[in-house]
């Protein structure tokens, strides 16, 4: 097929950022906008100019569409595995924004239904297509220890993300996305979770939800880190992501943010007398990018473009994380969850490794 016709559901801001990018992208159109709120959808086509595509409250209409290829999932969590699911089943390939679901079980029925229909699912982790993200890794590509934390300013209690029952919290929605692009960064799952953290920014009394979570990690082929998640924050100067690779030689890889700089060294000794390092560190901000990689930062529009060739060739993301990463992710967050609860530190085990 030479264009791929695409369902946006979910007509809200980042529903509109990837339609937007779709929107731009050769051999894609954005063929129906649904949403809940009929408005939305309609006000979204509007904006974008996309006379020809419907705008509907009824899922159901862009699934029964034989001319649509593939859609968009960006709804509030809690809805994920049903439209997931449907998705799926009706032979459409899937983009879900994160997380995956909210709990390992849903996850689980999602990535069922993914590899019994077999049509391709594409997560919405766009860190990963970030600029300096990548070029991070190919600085350090075999990381031996590992850092990253995704700190947010304090969340809003009424906020539907910061409901149990819709969002699941700051940590799971947000946790998710350090999770994957630590896991990506190691090239491996998270094995063993050590957490401690509980509810500290939001009131205790009125609420369940962990708002803070600081995780030592241990992934399936040896490598190490730790995570602090929360919305205590963020520092003016690391912002809302920071992350550190380290090959356990010297070699480093510092990320200030996804869009604000990275920091490539080789250290040497630290022991007296001090042993310079080997080589002058290599200091990047995106000015120092190609122009098409500064327009996109956080690598939502290189995201886009793979979901895309993905279900052009029906084949699984390169770069990409795929519904296992995306179960992967959840799986960790809900992890330190109950590691807080417990104590303990908490195996995990792959129902499905490739």
């Amino acid at each position: 097929m030479s264009t791929i016709n695409v369902a946006i559901v979910g007509c809200g801001y980042i529903g509109a950022r990837h339609a937007t990018n779709l929107m731009r992208l050769p051999g894609a159109a954005v063929v129906a906008f649904v949403d809940q709120e009929l408005d939305r959808a309609r006000q979204l086509r509007e904006t974008l100019g996309a006379d020809d595509a419907v705008a509907t409250s009824d899922v159901q209409v862009a699934l029964h569409d034989p001319g649509t290829h593939a859609v968009v999932i960006a709804t509030h969590h809690d809805s994920h595995p049903s439209l997931a699911v449907a998705a799926a089943r009706a032979g459409k390939h899937v983009f879900v924004e994160k997380p995956l679901a909210m709990t390992n079980e849903a996850c689980r029925e999602i990535e069922a239904a993914v590899q019994e229909s077999g049509v391709q699912l594409v997560m919405g982790f766009q860190t990963r297509h970030a600029p300096l993200v990548r070029r991070a890794r190919a600085w350090v590509p075999n990381p031996r220890i590992l850092f990253g934390q995704v700190i947010a300013g304090r969340w809003d209690d009424a906020s539907w993300a910061q409901r149990p029952e819709t969002g699941g919290g700051n940590v799971l929605s947000q946790g998710v996305h350090g999770f994957d692009l630590l896991a990506h960064a190691a090239g491996a799952a998270p094995l063993v979770i050590h957490a401690v953290g509980g509810t500290i920014t939001h009131d205790p009394a009125s609420t369940d939800v962990i708002d803070t979570v600081m995780a030592t990690i241990r992934f399936a082929n040896g490598v190490v880190g730790t995570a602090a998640i929360g919305d205590f924050g963020p520092s003016p100067w690391t912002q809302l992501g920071f992350y550190g690779l380290f090959d356990g030689t010297g070699r480093s890889a510092t990320l200030h943010h996804f869009s604000e700089g990275l920091c490539l060294g080789t250290a040497g000794s630290q022991m007296i007398p001090f042993e310079p390092a080997r080589e002058p560190a290599q200091e990047l901000t995106l000015a120092d990018l190609p122009a098409d990689e500064r327009d996109d930062p956080y690598g939502y529009a290189a995201l886009i473009a793979e979901f895309v060739s993905c279900a052009r060739e029906n084949r699984p993301p390169t770069i990409a994380a795929d519904v296992r990463d995306g179960r992967r992710a959840t799986a960790a967050v809900l992890a330190c969850f109950e590691s807080i609860r417990t104590g303990l530190p908490v195996t995990l085990v792959d129902e499905s490794p490739r």
